[in-house]
């Protein structure tokens, strides 16, 4: 995971507006008890960015929650 803040409009140096962004990539593999192959495998890559002009980033949670849903998504 990646995450930070960029000032987007300052005034006098104070930052009014910011961009937060976070980024996320997993890997999921669902693995056949029996014999140890791999029964599903998937990937999902998730890019948050707001702008805003509280100092709040965005959280691990939000976005791995998010992440999480796009995979299960493409369960079989």
């Amino acid at each position: 995971m990646q995450q930070g803040a960029k000032g987007r409009w300052s005034f006098l140096g104070l930052n009014l507006l910011q961009t937060q962004y976070a980024n996320l990539r997993v890997f999921l593999q669902i693995w056949d008890s029996r014999d140890g192959s791999i029964a599903w495998q998937g990937m999902d890559e998730v890019t948050f960015a707001i702008d805003t002009g509280q100092e709040r980033p965005i959280t691990f949670r939000a976005i791995a929650e998010h992440a999480a849903k796009d995979l299960i998504q493409r369960l079989p």
